[in-house]
């Protein structure tokens, strides 16, 4: 029995950190920044990140919040909205950002402007253009997958035909389906991608919940994210993908903090403030399934391969101890993912 695992630092593909009010982001950043060399950082923000100037605006105060830890790089998306252009993803990819993050309509926190169910059905000749700019300069295409119309546990299903479509139009387009939660999504990346140009994200939360976890007996508001977690069958189906090893696999934490009283109201929002609890979490998932030697690759070397960026030297070192955060995690009153949760890695340094 493994006592300590070393691995790279994270490469998160899929996290939120808001920026609408600077004390917040001063405060969620730093469990990112911590234990992530890199960071996808997600655009639907309060306003949007749309422009170069929002990425050049945004970029510098996380890196202005995050500076005792210099080695942690926030990769920066905009906001795919109706009316983008080929000049505009020209524009933000001279100033950093890495790709487009694509928004269905009304899905998922700050979507309102999303993409229209029509439109995805139907897209537009600048949305062609943008898609096939990408394609040319290796950009990410990353998608928040859901239909708008759909039953919310059909979602997520009805809208794979559209990735299919998205990937055999432009093969050279690397696609991410974000956060997936079905076991459909699972057998479209093994299975229904012959140009390999399709990735999909991973949670630590979607890996352990089902929608039991949600409101089986009492409906628990922090365990509550879109795409909802699922039936356990969708679940063995993604830890199966994890522990496969298969590299169009890798970690998106879709961390994202709202406050207490945001959770535990009549319309709460939907989101998982994992980061507090992310490593340690998932060394003890991976531990559970004997499969310790995988987590490296899951977790900081698949997405970075998939998002064409070089390796690095900078690791941190987990060990067996007992680890819990207890509610509330600071003065914003966020709770984080499995509050007061004992579990059985956590930091050496900590």
């Amino acid at each position: 029995m493994k006592s300590e695992v070393k691995i790279l630092k994270l490469f998160d593909a899929h996290v939120h950190l808001r920026h609408d009010n600077s004390r917040i982001l001063q405060e969620v950043v730093i469990p990112t920044a911590k234990v992530c060399k890199y960071a996808v950082i997600m655009p639907n923000t309060s306003p949007p990140t749309i422009s170069h100037n929002d990425v050049v605006w945004y970029r510098d105060q996380i890196l202005f919040f995050s500076k005792q830890y210099p080695d942690f790089n926030p990769l920066m998306m905009i906001k795919m909205e109706s009316n983008c252009d080929p000049e505009l993803i020209r524009s933000v990819k001279n100033v950093g950002a890495i790709g487009t993050k694509s928004y269905p309509e009304g899905v998922t926190t700050n979507s309102s402007k999303g993409l229209a169910e029509e439109v995805i059905n139907n897209p537009p000749q600048n949305l062609l253009d943008c898609w096939e700019e990408q394609s040319k300069n290796g950009m990410i295409s990353s998608w928040h997958g859901e239909m708008p119309k759909s039953f919310v546990m059909d979602g997520e299903k009805d809208f794979l035909p559209f990735i299919s479509w998205l990937a055999n139009q432009y093969p050279k387009l690397k696609i991410i389906l974000e956060h997936i939660s079905t076991a459909d999504a699972v057998d479209l990346i093994l299975n229904k991608n012959p140009h390999n140009n399709i990735a999909a994200t991973i949670t630590y939360h979607h890996l352990i919940l089902t929608l039991d976890d949600v409101l089986k007996h009492n409906i628990y508001p922090h365990n509550y994210c879109k795409p909802v977690v699922k039936t356990p069958r969708d679940r063995e189906f993604l830890v199966k993908a994890v522990l496969s090893g298969h590299p169009n696999f890798f970690l998106g934490s879709d961390s994202a903090p709202h406050c207490v009283k945001a959770k535990e109201n009549c319309w709460g929002c939907a989101g998982i403030y994992s980061s507090p609890v992310l490593v340690q979490g998932l060394a003890e998932f991976f531990d559970s399934h004997d499969a310790l030697d995988k987590m490296e690759n899951f977790t900081s070397i698949y997405g970075a391969r998939f998002y064409g960026l070089p390796l690095w030297e900078e690791s941190i070192t987990l060990i067996r101890k007992r680890f819990s955060v207890f509610a509330p995690f600071n003065e914003f009153g966020f709770t984080p993912f499995r509050v007061a949760h004992d579990f059985g890695w956590g930091l050496k340094d900590d």
